[in-house]
């Protein structure tokens, strides 16, 4: 069941899959990171330095494609929000050895905290970790292991059971889960401001999985529904106003 059940989480490309050689037509400097993790999985990263910035944006991407699909969406971020941004690809994704799971994904988040809170540019108390999806149950495991200025969730869901229940309403999901990603389960012990970003016309993960989170988590929280946006568009469809709450939530 666990095979089946990872065929249907994850779909990572693995280089030269994706749309590597587009990193060069960017106006500034991406650099190739490797680390690893505490089980000897090499990984893969890349930091994209913002002069004279000591924080940091810890990026965990979702749950298809590698690093190159955010392309457009980190060179907008660097942009808008004038930071370092450190996005990683999990194990079996991009140019990461080894193959998916929940215990391998969060074990990645931690090596590439060990990584970037090493790094003699970076300020730990100014990393802020940002979590889209599948990357937002990594995101909130993580915050609840290391410290962090803040933590940003984009389309989380609760829990994949109840993401997965809302998807396959036919099956009985809860009984076969091996995977559970329970953010909600952990949201509620943070200690850090929490922004919750969703998309009120999101057919893939609904809204009410960042309603249930944002009751769940301690204060100081915010959440932000916008409407129009889908999924994987908030950073688009979201406009200025998406800019403005990341930017005031960062300062």
């Amino acid at each position: 069941m666990g095979c089946l059940e990872n065929h249907f989480l994850y779909f990572p490309y693995k280089y030269p899959q994706g749309r590597w050689e587009e990193v060069t037509k960017l106006n500034f400097p991406v650099d190739d990171c490797s680390f690893t993790s505490s089980d000897n999985i090499k990984l893969h990263g890349w930091f994209a330095p913002f002069p004279n910035s000591q924080t940091c944006i810890l990026w965990l991407h979702g749950n298809a494609g590698n690093v190159s699909h955010r392309l457009e969406h980190l060179r907008l971020m660097r942009q808008m929000l004038k930071v370092n941004i450190f996005i990683i690809d999990y194990r079996g994704y991009g140019r990461s050895q080894g193959k998916p799971s929940e215990t391998g994904l969060y074990e990645d988040a931690l090596a590439a905290y060990r990584y970037l809170s090493g790094r003699a540019e970076i300020s730990q108390e100014k990393i802020y970790i940002y979590g889209q999806s599948l990357g937002a149950a990594v995101a909130v495991f993580l915050a609840e292991k290391e410290k962090a200025a803040g933590l940003i969730l984009e389309a989380p869901f609760s829990s994949l059971m109840d993401a997965a229940a809302d998807i396959y309403p036919w099956l009985p999901v809860r009984l076969f889960t091996k995977e559970r990603y329970a953010s909600i389960n952990r949201i509620g012990a943070l200690k850090i401001p929490i922004l919750i970003i969703h998309g009120l016309e999101d057919d893939i993960i609904a809204a009410e999985h960042s309603r249930r989170l944002y009751r769940a988590a301690p204060e100081p929280k915010e959440l932000l529904l916008i409407k129009r946006a889908g999924h994987n568009d908030l950073y688009y469809l979201g406009g200025q106003k998406y800019w403005d709450k990341l930017k005031e939530f960062i300062k």
